[in-house]
């Protein structure tokens, strides 16, 4: 058997890939440590259909600006003209 000494390049490269998987173990870990477990999503679920969300000042302005966008693609034939909705 051969003595890595020989082949530097080769203790390089395993070096390096041992590294790299311990740092890949690290993020893995990291990752599953702040991933909810069910009973958190269940409380954040439950926390967040409570919220009660305020529209956006401009919201009635975005939905008509989309309103006269499909509008003019209508009328340049690129959609029907039944796609054409305001939703409230």
């Amino acid at each position: 058997m051969s003595d890595f000494s020989t082949y530097p390049d080769i203790l390089i490269t395993l070096h390096n890939a041992v590294q790299r998987r311990h740092e890949s173990d690290i993020a893995h870990r990291e990752k599953q440590a702040r991933r909810l477990s069910s009973h958190r999503y269940q409380r954040l679920w439950k926390r967040l259909n409570k919220t009660k969300f305020l529209p956006l000042l401009n919201a009635n302005t975005t939905r008509f600006n989309i309103y006269y966008i499909k509008k003019k693609f209508a009328r340049l034939k690129l959609i029907p003209i039944t796609a054409i909705k305001i939703y409230n």
